[in-house]
């Protein structure tokens, strides 16, 4: 029997052993880069490998700390951006940078036919709204938010991918 072709829209480059794994098992995965420094990483990795390929976007995180100018070479070489949006619990980077990133991102990526992948860790309502008719594709990334954000996501035919904690962390 052939192995069926596994397909994993979001995870990042930090664990060798994972990479091995996905590479052993040929699971398609796009990785995740959220600042230049991680997309040069990202780069080389799909360089050597098929199984590989990037998305790259101002993840929260760096929002207040990354400029979108710096950014936009790996945004222009990618399908979909990401992974952006906003986070209010892991997360010290002030709000008004973080919506200022994101808004910035959805815009680039509407004008630029890009779709986006979507980091929204407690902002579930907000960004729900804030990507109402965004014309490309989303992803909704780890979603743990309440039902009612996860209907408006729906309403909207995102994408989602689960994180690993799916019964722990709801």
């Amino acid at each position: 029997h052939a192995c069926p072709v596994v397909y994993d829209a979001h995870a990042h480059a930090g664990d060798e052993t994972e990479l091995a794994l996905r590479l052993k098992l040929g699971i398609r995965t796009m990785l995740s880069c959220g600042n230049p420094e991680q997309a040069k990483a990202v780069q080389t990795l799909c360089a050597a490998s098929p199984v590989f390929s990037m998305t790259a976007g101002i993840h929260p995180w760096y929002a207040d700390s990354t400029r979108l100018d710096a950014m936009l070479p790996d945004m222009e070489s990618v399908s979909l951006v990401g992974e952006i949006g906003l986070d209010s619990v892991w997360c010290t980077t002030p709000m008004d940078a973080q919506r200022r990133a994101f808004w910035a991102q959805l815009d680039w990526a509407a004008a630029h036919n890009r779709g986006v992948v979507l980091h929204t860790k407690g902002m579930e309502p907000e960004i729900a709204r804030m990507i109402r008719g965004f014309p490309h594709p989303v992803v909704v990334h780890w979603y743990s938010g309440d039902m009612d954000a996860l209907e408006d996501f729906l309403a909207q035919n995102c994408y989602f991918t689960i994180g690993p904690d799916i019964a722990a962390n709801p």
